[in-house]
């Protein structure tokens, strides 16, 4: 745990450190909103046309995975190899703060940011009509249970590679990469049927799946309890690879 003394001055360092890179920071906070956006006028720009896909169900689970995965790779992945590459890291051995509780608190301040965004979201899609209030707690956790898992990914690129900019670019790919290949983007219905039989596997999907079955909607392709099984073992193996991974220092 976190020494009380330090947890106020631990805190308030990450949350300026958080937001010192402006424009990563104000990125993730709206681009959930601006791709939801896009989708809601797509679907009412289609509605009543012949034929015309209804976008609206990809709405909400779209939204909270971009940011869910924003928060856990693009602001954190290349900090922490900022971090790294600069030696702070290395420095935190001479002061009285130890360094897991550094990480922790640099876990908490994502954690929280994340936390509200999803809430936030949530409250949008209920005033909407896109999500009923009884489903807001089961997409909550679902929510939770991802961001975990992509943190745990985080953590691996920002506590292994030495130059913040690679860090940063990779957790941005791997982000939009995860997003076009989990059905939450590009619906699965329009793609091959070879195709949706080997992405349908993937974490991400997965993911995307268990949002779809928290929020009612008939999109998911693997069951909930398989994709939730799925997802918690791969959570628990990435949490494992970034706690043997973690390089304090660049060699």
């Amino acid at each position: 745990m976190i020494q009380h003394k330090h947890i106020g001055s631990l805190l308030a360092l990450q949350v300026r450190e958080l937001i010192r890179n402006t424009s990563y920071f104000i990125f993730v906070i709206i681009f959930p909103f601006i791709m939801a956006g896009m989708f809601l006028f797509l679907s009412h720009l289609m509605k009543g046309e012949p034929g015309s896909p209804d976008f609206s169900p990809f709405v909400l689970p779209m939204a909270i995975f971009l940011a869910v995965t924003g928060t856990a790779l693009t602001i954190t992945a290349g900090p922490l190899a900022e971090l790294r590459q600069s030696g702070a890291l290395r420095v935190l051995s001479t002061t009285p703060i130890r360094k897991s509780d550094f990480l922790v608190s640099y876990l908490l301040v994502r954690l929280i940011m994340a936390t509200v965004q999803i809430i936030v979201i949530e409250g949008i899609a209920v005033f909407l009509d896109l999500l009923s209030l009884k489903e807001t707690g089961s997409v909550f956790l679902v929510s939770l249970l991802g961001l975990s898992m992509f943190l745990a990914l985080g953590y691996i690129i920002g506590g292994c590679l030495s130059s913040s900019q690679l860090a940063t670019n990779l957790g941005t790919l791997v982000q939009l990469l995860s997003l076009f290949m989990s059905g939450l983007a590009i619906p699965f219905a329009i793609l091959p049927d070879w195709l949706t039989n080997i992405l349908k596997w993937i974490p991400s999907t997965l993911f995307g799946n268990l949002i779809f079955w928290a929020s009612g909607k008939p999109q998911q392709q693997v069951g909930a309890t398989i994709s939730f099984c799925i997802t918690l073992a791969v959570t628990v193996v990435l949490v494992f690879l970034a706690i043997r991974s973690f390089k304090w220092d660049v060699e």
